[in-house]
Order: structure tokens, then sequence, then C-alpha cells
């Protein structure tokens, strides 16, 4: 039950989230690439989406299997998107300073958003 609660509100917040980036990148208020901001904010998001399975082994268990579980999940996700950021590096993409930053922030914030609807689910 907790992992529907935590699908139903991390999903669409992040969605919204995603689309307000897109849509400053479009308006041109960030200035990189329509094109490689879509792939870095799709592959961002598949990256949150593939850790719903991991946490949820942890919200069905006590206290101290989402800690552990909470742990996999950032590390997971943080090394993905680390791979995201050499695979970016070895194809030699234009604008990569640029791109890294925002995927590093819009992850750092999405992060964020995740662990306080975790936080608030366990609590």
């Amino acid at each position: 039950m907790k992992i529907k609660t935590y699908v139903s509100r991390f999903v669409p917040v992040a969605a919204v989230m995603l689309g307000i980036h897109m849509l400053l990148v479009y308006l041109g208020v960030v200035p990189l690439s329509f094109r490689l901001s879509l792939i870095s904010d799709v592959i961002l998001l598949f990256i949150f989406l593939m850790g719903i399975p991991i946490i949820s082994a942890g919200l069905k268990k006590d206290d101290g299997g989402f800690v552990g579980s909470f742990l996999i999940l950032t590390t997971v996700q943080m090394l993905l998107t680390l791979s995201v950021l050499a695979a970016f590096i070895y194809t030699k993409i234009p604008q990569f300073k640029e791109i890294s930053l925002q995927l590093v922030s819009v992850f750092v914030i999405l992060l964020i958003i995740q662990s306080i609807f975790l936080i608030k689910l366990v609590k």
C-alpha cells in the first residue's frame, strides 16, 4: 500500500518538474539544446522509475530494511546518472559542460523530492 502512495505522489511531481525544465529550455531561459535536454530528462525519469522496485522491498520491511533499501536506491541512481555523464563524454556531445550541470542539478532536485516523499511515507 505504501508503494502505491509513493508512486502516485512522486511520479506526477517528477513529471511536472521535468516538464517545467523542458519548458524553460524550450523558451530559451536555459540556453541548451532542446534535443539533448529532452534526452537527459527522459533518462533521469527512467532512472528514478527504475528505483521503484528497489525501494518497494524496503517499504514492506521494518525500518532497518527501509534504510538499507534507501541507501542502495540513492547509490544506484547516482551511479546510473554518472554513467550517463560518462556516455556523454564518450560520445563527445556539444555543450557537454552545460548539459552535465543541468543533468546533475535536476538529479539533485529529484533526489531531494524523492527523499522527502519516502521519509514522510515511512514516518
